[in-house]
């Protein structure tokens, strides 16, 4: 009898070890707050066999679940999983599913009263912008514009040019972006563009009273000089570090993936290794690339610049890249 209460308590005390929880205060802004400003609080249980933190937040003004879903333990800002925000009446909001803090797969958008407005998904032919992969949309005058993958789209913009796009307007057909789609920023025509079952086939910029086509919905950061020239002054500074640390390359054959986040300036921070092979050679390949002097083009997406990750592949052989 003593042995099973001493494994009954040895089970309850770990299992509150392993889903600690955590009760935080928030603003309007979901920001930090204490309890007499907050409108929000979050109720955090962290489950370190997943690496996962469940968050669930609720409103004060009457205790009513405002969003679920999970986060990443070590980085918060990236949701996991499917997460559901609600109305202060109870209702559904909307549904959204996450990868690794990425938006993926169905979103679905609910009005107060809880009658569906939106349903999609994202196309990834055009680099998870709108517009989607279209099921349902029904306006706020209650017209049902999308039904079945099929009508016309008119509505607010949600991607990641927010600060230069504001609204949209195109056809679905069959789910998928059909003919030309418009563009605006407050009520200004910015961008026309063709499609083609979903695919983007070219585009027009009008600025400063001049169009600008452009046939690349996205184009990838790249360095200002020619990539073989970056190859060859990787591969030089590389050698010069090698040499002053005393590493053999020979030791080091596996080809390893650096990653360089390209901000829309051109400038380059968080240099960084993928799955490298210890301190030592991975702190060469950061030097190295450090040493590079040069400024970078930005991706862009739409004609507007955005920041990025670029990832170039490499070895440690003698006899190069």
């Amino acid at each position: 009898m003593l042995k099973q209460i001493l494994s009954f308590t040895f089970i309850f005390c770990f299992a509150i070890i392993s889903t600690a929880q955590n009760k935080e205060f928030l603003d309007k802004k979901f920001e930090m707050s204490n309890s007499q400003m907050a409108s929000y609080y979050r109720i955090s249980t962290e489950d370190p066999s997943i690496g996962l933190t469940k968050y669930e937040t609720y409103y004060i003004e009457n205790d009513s679940l405002q969003s679920k879903g999970y986060v990443n333990s070590k980085n918060p800002d990236r949701k996991s999983g499917t997460w559901q925000w609600f109305y202060p009446n109870g209702n559904k909001r909307s549904t959204r599913s996450y990868s690794n803090g990425r938006t993926v797969g169905n979103q679905t958008f609910y009005f107060e009263d809880g009658s569906l407005q939106e349903s999609y998904s994202y196309n990834k032919n055009v680099k998870r912008e709108m517009p989607y992969q279209y099921d349902y949309y029904k306006s706020d005058d209650g017209r049902v514009l999308i039904e079945k993958g099929n009508g016309t789209y008119n509505g607010a913009y949600r991607g990641r040019l927010r600060n230069e796009i504001d609204s949209i307007s195109g056809s679905i057909k069959n789910k998928l972006a059909e003919g030309k789609w418009k563009t605006f920023k407050n009520g200004k025509l910015i961008l026309e563009e063709e499609f083609k079952q979903g695919v983007f086939i070219s585009g027009i910029q009008y600025k400063s009273g001049k169009k600008l086509v452009y046939n690349d919905f996205y184009t990838k950061a790249v360095p200002e000089m020619s990539m073989e020239k970056f190859r060859r002054k990787l591969k030089a500074n590389m050698k010069y570090y090698h040499e002053r640390i005393d590493i053999d390359e020979q030791d080091y054959v596996e080809k390893l993936i650096l990653l360089i986040d390209v901000n829309t300036d051109g400038t380059i921070t968080n240099i960084r290794v993928q799955d490298g092979m210890g301190k030592g050679p991975d702190e060469v390949a950061i030097r190295a690339v450090k040493r590079i002097k040069g400024k970078w083009k930005p991706a862009t997406l739409r004609t507007f610049p955005v920041k990025s990750t670029f990832a170039f592949p490499y070895t440690f052989e003698s006899r190069g890249f």
